[in-house]
């Protein structure tokens, strides 16, 4: 098969670069700092993660000192070679590891048959926070949006019992009226978001990166993706179900920092009660 000029030149500057170990590593230390900071701003954005990712790379990837930077370090391996088709190439590939990397580190391996079904209590938490993130959801919209959201409330007149009737008894207890009662079908858009959490994120390697992974992996699941395209209508859109997933991180992920941090508390507390009882134990054989 007869390639073109450009995937020749790419070819070569691969070859030659990878032998010149000097080139490769300044590549590193030059690319480094910029993918890290083109992540950074993605995750501290406002707007969608997977929009803000896309945006901050093709700045990086079209602005022409960083281009002229890159083919001055490859010069010194590739001559007069033109660099710009390699270069771009290289972005992408990059920008695809990169991603790929960030969301393995994140996810754990899922058997079927071992994900533990949750229990009526869980539901009912699951229903509160559904509540929760309807109502920032309303705080976070415009007067035109918190219209169209009223598809995702149960209608207050409908006295026919619905599916999240039976876990409401203690979100009823708890509240202070100022949240609203979600649809069946929100409620089951939420409750998957939470089956996703628990099945992908390691509670184990807990770290504030955890939860932006976590958001692309949800939206990217199957069965809420299911539930999401019920929701969606001509009024909701795809970045409303983005922000109630980002509204529904924001509550778990300190949830979850926090339980794990109570049970490393504990543990260490039981440590230190152990090592006071063999102490004591030594002192009271010796007598």
């Amino acid at each position: 098969m007869k390639r073109s000029v450009n995937e020749r030149n790419i070819i070569d500057i691969i070859t030659k670069i990878q032998e010149n170990e000097n080139v490769l590593s300044q590549l590193a230390s030059y690319l480094e700092p910029r993918y890290h900071e083109v992540f950074n701003s993605a995750a501290s954005s406002e707007s969608s993660t997977s929009e803000s990712l896309l945006q901050k790379f093709h700045e990086l990837m079209y602005m022409e000192d960083s281009i002229d930077q890159i083919s001055k370090i490859c010069e010194v391996a590739v001559g007069s070679i033109p660099t710009r088709q390699f270069i771009a190439v290289l972005h992408r590939q990059l920008l695809t590891d990169l991603i790929e990397n960030r969301a393995s580190m994140y996810k754990i391996p899922y058997k079927k048959g071992i994900t533990t079904p949750l229990n009526d209590t869980e539901q009912s938490v699951i229903l509160h926070i559904s509540r929760y993130v309807l109502y920032q959801l309303k705080k976070k919209t415009n007067a035109r949006d918190t219209e169209a959201i009223t598809s995702l409330i149960k209608n207050c007149n409908d006295s026919e019992k619905t599916f999240i009737d039976k876990y409401s008894c203690w979100t009823t207890t708890i509240s202070r009226g100022g949240l609203v009662v979600p649809s069946d079908d929100f409620f089951l858009f939420m409750r998957e978001c939470e089956i996703c959490l628990r099945r992908n994120v390691n509670e184990c390697e807990i770290s504030k990166d955890s939860f932006i992974s976590a958001k692309e992996i949800i939206m990217e699941d199957h069965m809420v993706k299911f539930y999401s395209e019920k929701l969606l209508n001509d009024k909701i859109s795809q970045h409303v179900i983005e922000q109630c997933i980002t509204i529904f991180l924001n509550v778990r992920g300190p949830a979850v920092a926090k339980l794990k941090r109570r049970q490393l508390i504990g543990d260490k507390k039981d440590a230190a009660k152990s090592l006071r009882k063999v102490l004591h134990d030594k002192t009271n054989s010796e007598k």
